[in-house]
C-alpha cells in the first residue's frame, strides 16, 4: 500500500509540474482530481483497517475547583449570591419605579392619597418578589439536602 501512495504522490507532483507549464490543459486537471481522489481512498482504508484501539484518544482531565462547606465550587457560590443580590436589588428598583410613576399619574388625580396607594402597592409588589426569592432559595436547600444522602450511598 505504501509502495502504490508513493507512486501516486510522485504521478501528483509530475501532473502539478505540467500544470505549471500548461494551466489550461484540462486533462491533467481531471487526472490529478483522480490521484487525490485514489489517495484520500487509500488512506481511508489504512485508517479503517487499523484496530480503533490503536488510535489515539484524547483524555481531558477535570480541573478539581476549591468547594465550599456545601460542597459547592467557589465559582457556583458567587454566581449564587450574586443571583440573590441581583433578585433583592431588582425587587426594590422595580417597587421604587411602580412609586415614581404612580405617583406622578396619581397626583394629577388625587393628591397625597396617590402617594400613599403607589407606596402600599409597591410595597405589596417587594415582599410578593422576597417571599418569591426565599421560596426559591429554600427548594435550592431542599434539594442539595435530598442529593447529599444518595452521593453517601
Amino acid at each position: 500500500m505504501d509502495e502504490k501512495k508513493e507512486q501516486l504522490q510522485s504521478k501528483y507532483l509530475q501532473f502539478s509540474q505540467q500544470i505549471v507549464e500548461d494551466p489550461a490543459n484540462h486533462e491533467i486537471h481531471q487526472q490529478m482530481e483522480q490521484i487525490r481522489n485514489d489517495l484520500i481512498d487509500i488512506e481511508n482504508k489504512s485508517m479503517s483497517s487499523s484496530s480503533s484501539s490503536l488510535s489515539p484518544t484524547i483524555i481531558v482531565e477535570e480541573e478539581e475547583q476549591p468547594t465550599n462547606e456545601t460542597g459547592l465550587s467557589i465559582q457556583q457560590n458567587i454566581y449564587k449570591h450574586m443571583k440573590y443580590l441581583f433578585n433583592w436589588t431588582s425587587a426594590v428598583i422595580i417597587g421604587l419605579m411602580i412609586t415614581i410613576i404612580g405617583a406622578f399619574v396619581l397626583n394629577q388625580v388625587s393628591g397625597k392619597k396617590a402617594l400613599i396607594v403607589c407606596s402600599i402597592c409597591s410595597l405589596i409588589l417587594v415582599f410578593v418578589y422576597v417571599y418569591h426569592i426565599i421560596a426559591e432559595k429554600e427548594c435550592e436547600n431542599n434539594q442539595i439536602v435530598d442529593s447529599e444522602p444518595e452521593e453517601l450511598n
